[in-house]
């Protein structure tokens, strides 16, 4: 699976960000599969940018294989849309530029692509071209936007895209955000529209390195020391050191954190 994102596709958010020239193709980028975040997992800001902002999108899942795709047939090759956040990392992205560097690094690290349900193309109103969406950071519409203004359309983007590369079964494109991106906040509860259908909802997290790798370091000697039998104690122990040394994160979040940094703690009788 891979991540196929659009840069520059609304007009008033090139505008904000200061590009004034005017694209004659599809300004493409490709985020790794390692970006996704899903399930309403929180975002942790990471400790190498000052400056992380939110782009909200029409994410558009592909179910086909395809190459070399006429525009007339590229409506066959979804099946489903939600909402996504681009996490961009601002200042990175700005001194990549002014270096004339590529920018993968401030837009593909790891939980970068936040999506939401998917949700059929019919069940959203069945022309993608006629979406609403939008985000709400705790409570407060933040950015809004509408397909028809997307510069390359959906279509027109999967017809390029596959004379460079072959479109697999589950890949998902990432259509370009609309004016009003923004920094994250520690603490922030963003929640994504499709319309009226809520389909993206999760909380910003903050990863202060010091006190977060003693939470992580901890929980997981606490629970590798833990029997079978006081496995539960070894838990509850582990979620106390995440409040401990990590205040912003949340029990649950201090668990999910041991599992994933550290599945090798987790043998027979541990999980």
């Amino acid at each position: 699976m891979k991540i196929i994102a659009v840069g520059m596709n609304y007009a008033l958010h090139n505008k904000e960000l200061g590009h004034t020239l005017v694209n004659k193709e599809p300004v493409i980028f490709m985020k790794p599969d390692s970006a996704i975040l899903k399930d309403g997992k929180p975002f942790f800001i990471p400790d190498f940018s000052d400056e992380v902002h939110y782009e909200t999108e029409v994410v558009v899942r592909i179910c086909r294989l395809g190459k070399n795709i006429a525009p007339r047939f590229a409506n066959r090759y979804y099946d489903a849309v939600t909402v996504g956040i681009d996490f961009t990392a601002r200042d990175l992205q700005r001194k990549f530029r002014e270096a004339g560097n590529p920018w993968e690094l401030c837009k593909g690290f790891d939980n970068s692509a936040a999506i939401g349900t998917f949700v059929p193309l019919e069940q959203a109103g069945g022309d993608l071209q006629q979406l609403d969406f939008r985000l709400e950071i705790d409570g407060k519409e933040v950015q809004h936007g509408n397909t028809s203004d997307m510069l390359f359309k959906v279509d027109e983007i999967i017809a390029y895209v596959s004379r460079f590369m072959t479109l697999k079964i589950g890949d998902l494109l990432f259509t370009g955000t609309p004016a009003g991106v923004g920094p994250v906040q520690i603490g922030q509860h963003l929640q994504g529209y499709l319309g009226e259908d809520k389909l993206l909802d999760f909380y910003i997290r903050g990863v202060n390195s010091l006190r977060y790798v003693y939470q992580t370091l901890l929980a997981a000697l606490l629970l590798y020391c833990s029997s079978s039998s006081g496995f539960s104690a070894g838990i509850h122990y582990a979620e106390l050191a995440g409040i401990v040394f990590c205040t912003d994160v949340s029990r649950s979040d201090a668990r999910t954190s041991v599992r994933e940094r550290f599945p090798f703690f987790y043998l027979s009788g541990r999980n």
